[in-house]
């Protein structure tokens, strides 16, 4: 029931507190008003008059001392950190049950300490009651006033106060966009790295807000991260190739936006000091389920983007230090109208088709899915990010409501409800989804619960359509499959780039790798003018293919380079030499084990290519002949004469 208070807002508390501990004593001096009339009523004046002596001498010698035990008990049960964002009805059981605590340990310590209780029942009775009504409605009365009357600052985006810098990676789609404005209502500095692969338009609401700052960039692209992370105190990421069909699309492209570069920003954050990072993954990891899934259950992907969100989610977890403290977020299917609409969400989707279609098919009705408004998952986010790090740390959390997993044939007779002319049509596909999420460990740990059910959102997207604020939910901007498709894979920024992407999947295939530094070293020995710096080159070269020797004979110059420390003989090596002239050669020996023949070969053909016009072309130290095109010999043939060249 305690909770840790270190991360405590004071300046928020401490009014609260006072109005509480005010609350108190008002219903004490209630409660002996009660008792006086009382006694007078009942025709005993004198013992109306003794009361009051008593309770005053009580009052003012023990009660001032005991009463701040109250708001201590309320602090303790945080009732002045996360109880706050309870929804209106949800408060009322954990006040009620703080109070009666808190009355009970008042009258504990009230015995214990001076040996008495209140002065009689007549006052005491009274005080619990007036205590309690008091403490409750207070509470209620605050939070339904906010509910009704959306109670936020007159600007609803100008804030008096500063609350940390907090970077969005992603901050201009579907869910960021909203994220941004929240964050920003809430008081903190935001800065937003994104692709604006889908436009920049859904920013536009915060675009002139003094704490907002657009930084377009790639999240696979080290340079733009590193300068995003720049005076950063906390991060939440939520870039990424979202669903299944538009990460099967591209599935490399999936793998470096959903994990590679999750794991470069885990090593980018951690080196920059930021200490809070908030990782968007979803419930579907855990695949198909026929019981109510909790965070601790073992998961189940069945898909790419299932899997890269599993894989991200470790990375994270395993990341964990006493400095840096990761968090998970897996979103139930989310639904609902954002700047930056989405039409390839199941309850999008069928809310359109039913408004302007009037024809709508469920695949596979009995499939269960958890579901959440997209703005609730904008508040679930706040609640995570300014919750104490000891209840968040290296903790994963499904973010949703109970009240929100449905089967899609329940989701369908909601439609029906809010579009009554809808025909519906059921059938069956490969999807084999199918989840149930509890959701109760976010409650616990923050106070969130969802504000909008499913309906409100069918509602809210109806009146989009009316309103012609989406003019066709079949456009290409609203589905990221097909968008994606159309324009095709954003290419990287270089070559380093897709180095780096490939080294943070665990999938840096010698292919891959020899293809990148193929290209990386054919344009520095095309740029090299004499046969020294032509060497320098080869050098590197020679190092990162793995080659165990290189020679190289261009005129009068012999150049010899070992890695290895072994005669090029050796029984698991084999020889590769590339004839430049009719006297001038390159020649390499590399271990099978170390990389595939036909990489050596490409190596071989273009190294041996360029050099071969250079032969001709080069200072007169080399001597010039009829160039052979680059040859390359074959293996017998490079053994044959690895005497003379080995002697040079």
């Amino acid at each position: 029931m305690l909770r840790p208070i270190q991360d405590l807002k004071w300046q928020e508390a401490l009014p609260r507190m006072a109005a509480d501990f005010i609350i108190v004593h008002l219903s004490m001096i209630g409660a002996l008003a009660i008792s006086v009339v009382y006694q007078t009523a009942a025709g005993h004046p004198l013992a109306a008059r003794e009361l009051t002596s008593d309770f005053s001498h009580y009052y003012n010698a023990f009660f001032w001392f005991l009463s701040p035990v109250i708001p201590l008990v309320f602090l303790l049960n945080g009732f002045y950190t996360h109880r706050r964002k309870l929804p209106v009805v949800r408060k009322l059981w954990p006040i009620a049950r703080g109070v009666v605590l808190a009355v009970l340990i008042f009258f504990g310590l009230n015995v214990f300490f001076f040996g008495q209780s209140i002065e009689g029942r007549s006052v005491a009775l009274p005080f619990v009651a007036l205590a309690s009504i008091g403490l409750v409605s207070v509470r209620l009365l605050t939070g339904l006033f906010e509910h009704l009357f959306d109670v936020r600052p007159r600007n609803h985006l100008l804030v008096s106060r500063e609350r940390g810098r907090v970077l969005v990676i992603g901050g201009a789609g579907y869910i960021g966009s909203l994220l941004v404005e929240r964050l920003l209502q809430s008081g903190y500095r935001v800065r937003v790295l994104d692709s604006l692969l889908y436009g920049g338009d859904a920013l536009r609401p915060v675009t002139n807000h003094p704490g907002f700052e657009l930084m377009v960039g790639d999240c696979r692209n080290i340079r733009d991260v590193v300068k995003a992370m720049r005076g950063i105190d906390s991060i939440v990421h939520l870039a990424a190739i979202v669903g299944d069909p538009a990460c099967d699309q591209n599935r490399e492209a999936a793998l470096e936006t959903n994990y590679a570069a999750t794991r470069m920003l885990i090593e980018i954050a951690k080196g920059h000091g930021v200490s809070r990072l908030l990782f968007a993954s979803s419930c579907s990891v855990y695949g198909a389920a026929d019981v109510e899934m909790c965070e601790h259950d073992t998961v189940h992907p069945i898909s790419l983007y299932g899997q890269t969100k599993v894989d991200s989610e470790q990375a994270l977890l395993n990341a964990r230090s006493e400095t840096f403290h990761p968090t998970v977020l897996r979103f139930a299917t989310v639904f609902g109208l954002s700047y930056r609409p989405r039409f390839d969400l199941v309850v999008n989707l069928l809310a359109a088709k039913a408004k302007q279609d009037g024809v709508i098919t469920i695949y596979n009705g009995e499939q269960w899915r958890p579901f959440i408004h997209v703005r609730d998952v904008a508040e679930a986010t706040l609640c995570v990010l300014e919750a104490p790090a000891g209840l968040v740390n290296g903790e994963i959390f499904n973010v949703g409501d109970k009240r929100l997993n449905y089967t899609l044939s329940q989701v369908a007779q909601l439609i029906r409800e809010v579009f009554p002319n809808v025909r519906i049509e059921y059938t069956e596909n490969a999807d084999r989804r199918n989840y149930r999420a509890n959701f109760q460990k976010l409650l616990d740990r923050t106070g969130f619960q969802a504000q909008y059910t499913l309906r409100q959102g069918i509602e809210e997207l109806g009146r989009a359509l009316d309103e012609r604020l989406i003019i066709d939910y079949r456009d290409l901007r609203y589905h990221n499959q097909h968008y994606l498709k159309k324009i095709g894979t954003r290419q990287h920024k270089d070559d380093f780039d897709q180095l780096v992407m490939a080294a943070h999947t665990g999938t840096l295939h010698p292919l891959l790798n020899s293809e990148f530094l193929l290209r990386r070293f054919r344009d520095k020995l095309v740029a090299a003018v004499t046969p020294e710096e032509c060497w320098e080159v080869l050098q590197q070269t020679s190092t990162e293919f793995g080659f165990q020797e290189i020679h190289l004979k261009m005129g009068d110059r012999v150049y010899r380079h070992s890695t290895n420390g072994h005669g090029i003989h050796k029984p698991w090596t084999v020889l590769m030499r590339i004839q430049l002239s009719d006297s001038d050669y390159l020649s390499v020996a590399r271990d099978f084990e170390t990389q595939e023949p036909p990489i050596a070969v490409r190596f071989s053909d273009v190294i041996g290519q360029i050099l071969t016009a250079k032969i001709s072309t080069m200072s007169p130290l080399t001597r010039r002949s009829e160039a052979s095109g680059g040859r390359t010999l074959s293996r017998q043939d490079a053994k044959a004469q690895s005497a003379t060249w080995t002697s040079a």
